[in-house]
């Protein structure tokens, strides 16, 4: 007889990935995110990637002057369940510059970059939608 279970995943919310932050689960040198509900370790940062990312921040903070802050490397929660961590923000100004009170929301970015040196599947096919 064929096996017919099927398995579901556990999705967690942007809660409980801040609580195992909180406890110690998650460390400060862990490179995750939460894409979909799901904890995913992200790509290794390589040379090419680091050039990228060095070329665009000295151009946005260049270009963006006081008319954004440039977020760079920064965590932002979509939604419930995701909470990426793209290479770039470029937020609306506020002065306390997102440090005090509510964290960047989807209505705050006026422009998300991801530099998906070696990751441009999984960029283009999960993270984009």
């Amino acid at each position: 007889m064929p096996d017919t279970i099927e398995f579901t995943r556990h999705k967690i919310d942007f809660d409980a990935y801040l609580r195992m932050a909180e406890l110690g689960i998650l460390g400060r040198g862990d490179r995750v995110e939460l894409i979909n509900g799901e904890i995913i370790d992200m790509a290794p940062i390589g040379k090419g990637h680091s050039a990228i990312v060095g070329r665009l921040t000295r151009t946005l903070v260049l270009e963006g002057g006081t008319k954004t802050i440039v977020w760079p490397k920064n965590s932002v929660a979509l939604d419930r369940f995701n909470h990426p961590e793209p290479d770039f923000l470029l937020l609306r100004p506020r002065d306390d510059f997102y440090g005090t009170g509510e964290r960047p929301s989807p209505a705050d970015i006026l422009v998300l970059i991801e530099v998906p040196h070696s990751s441009l599947r999984y960029a283009r096919d999960v993270k984009l939608p």
